[in-house]
């Protein structure tokens, strides 16, 4: 599979709660007959910001719920969706607050010296 593209989801339940998650869709695969995704997360504003702040690969398994799905298996780095919707990441800052700073190579570090 190729990569989704940038990509919204405003309803995605984490732990019981809603949450709205943009960026990617990376690998897909089954497991017990249910349809699941690896999703890179390049912003949110909920609490899972602190959580993959703190992780180097900013990623979540995320559920592609149908319509019988009850949403209530959790996990740290478990999310769940029935929707999802192509999107430009720009049109918010929040969409992009998960996305790694590149530091200028041209930049000197003054109190190096």
């Amino acid at each position: 599979m190729r990569r989704s593209g940038p990509i919204v989801m405003d309803e995605v339940i984490y732990y019981a709660k809603k949450v709205a998650l943009a960026g990617e869709i990376t690998e897909v695969w089954t497991q017990g007959g249910q349809l699941f995704a690896n999703f890179i997360v390049s912003g949110t504003q909920d609490d899972l910001l602190r959580t993959l702040s703190g992780k180097a690969q900013r990623a979540v398994s995320l559920h592609l719920c149908d319509a019988d799905c009850g949403q209530v298996r959790t996990g740290e780095l478990l999310v769940h969706s029935k929707t999802f919707m192509a999107a430009d990441l720009q049109r918010a800052p929040w969409m992009t607050n998960l996305r790694a700073v590149v530091e200028d190579a041209a930049e000197v570090d003054e109190l190096a010296s």
